[in-house]
């Protein structure tokens, strides 16, 4: 499996703490978001990572040198945004193999194998990762089938719109295949 952690946004509601870093390097616990992050990827087997890189690339492409992680980094550079599919687009262009999909400034603590297996168990194409939250009006709710599959999203609802509290945690696995679409 092949990793990409989405790095290139902004950070234009963490102002000023993004004026001059990149919302993957604002610190946590003494320790940039993007390091915890690399080192969950790492930590479950996963050698070839590729970063979707943005606004003030040159900072994470630095701090990733220094650190010198135990991984193949590769660095993708958009020259505009291109959303979320445009960047792993943008930094795989084909692959046999199945690939995870993560934003690079959010923390989580999910068994990222557990989620692998249950991607392959479900012999799905693609897995969106939800969790359930007490008060889903900040997020993306997912809307299920009877079967599971999802249907569609409510960004951002209202509490008349919010019918559930699942939510979308922007961590994806994709089979590489997709790619070619």
């Amino acid at each position: 499996m092949k990793a990409v952690i989405m790095c290139g946004g902004t950070g234009s509601r963490l102002r000023p703490l993004t004026e001059n870093k990149p919302k993957p390097m604002i610190r946590l616990m003494n320790r940039p978001v993007l390091e915890i992050i690399l080192e969950s990827v790492i930590e479950a087997g996963i050698r070839d990572i590729y970063l979707s890189l943005g606004y003030m690339a040159n900072d994470i492409i630095e701090f990733c040198e220094t650190k010198k992680f135990n991984a193949d980094i590769h660095y993708c550079e958009e020259a505009k945004p291109l959303g979320t599919a445009g960047g792993v687009r943008n930094c795989i262009k084909s692959s046999d193999e199945d690939i995870l999909i993560l934003s690079g400034d959010n923390i989580f603590d999910f068994d990222i194998n557990k989620i692998a297996d249950s991607h392959y168990a479900a012999d799905s194409d693609f897995t969106v990762v939800g969790t359930n939250v007490e008060d889903p009006r900040e997020y993306g709710v997912i809307v299920r089938d009877d079967d599971g599959s999802i249907r569609s999203f409510v960004e951002k609802p209202s509490w008349e719109e919010a019918f559930s509290n699942l939510v979308n945690t922007g961590m994806y696995v994709m089979r590489g295949k997709l790619l070619e679409l």
